[in-house]
């Protein structure tokens, strides 16, 4: 397990499969190269492109609908793409490729997109984030959902469990961010007095004492 850092944003890893990877046609999820030398990234299908064919029909459209949710209720968009190879690219290069590709600003402080890379044969999985997602999705958590729930399933050749367990994980981090804001969770503060609040008190000390000297003028 290689877990790999290109400052923020950027969190690959890789692991090793030992003859694990599922079988798929000849060329399918290859970085297909145009004549000219150009790599074509894949396009957008949905939430989920899966070029490499590692997920099943049924897994797959259980992603895009929990994705959906996703974006629905935290505004928060999971991109994941599973490619055999990125050659002739490094992963990070590739994963740039893609952001491009797809029409998305990665620098962009609206941009709250995450992009899941998986390069089977390779052996390299990528979390990219947009930088609207810097402190609700920092590189530190993602690295520990990678090394602790989507790399262990991915070294026995289990790329769906791992790809669906990795997206829950991020989901319960988004969920808990939002519970925290939508709490106000912080630490006590006490709330300074206004003028109507000091007023307030004023008049009922008067008010009490004004009772006070009534109430001992009858006795």
């Amino acid at each position: 397990m290689r877990l790999r850092r290109w400052g923020w944003g950027w969190v690959v890893i890789g692991w090793g499969l030992m003859g694990l990877l599922p079988t798929a046609p000849a060329a399918t999820g290859w970085a297909q190269q145009e004549a000219g030398g150009e790599v074509v990234i894949p396009e957008r299908t949905a939430y989920v492109t899966d070029v490499a064919g590692v997920l099943g029909p049924d897994v797959e459209e259980g992603l895009n609908r929990g994705l959906a949710r996703v974006e629905e209720e935290y505004d928060t968009r999971i991109y994941v793409l599973t490619v055999r190879l990125t050659e002739p690219l490094p992963i990070k290069e590739y994963a740039l490729r893609v952001w491009e590709s797809w029409g998305l600003d990665k620098e962009d402080p609206r941009e709250r997109t995450l992009i899941f890379l998986v390069a089977v044969e390779d052996g390299q999985v990528i979390l990219s984030t947009g930088r609207g997602l810097e402190e609700v999705l920092p590189d530190e958590r993602l690295a520990e959902i990678l090394q602790g729930t989507i790399v262990p399933a991915f070294d026995r050749g289990a790329f769906g469990q791992g790809i669906v367990m990795g997206v829950q994980e991020m989901i319960r981090v988004l969920a808990e961010k939002e519970e925290e804001r939508a709490s106000g969770a912080r630490p006590f503060q006490p709330r300074r007095l206004s003028t109507v609040d000091l007023l307030g008190i004023l008049l009922a000390v008067v008010v009490v004492t004004a009772l006070f000297w009534w109430v001992n003028s009858l006795a």
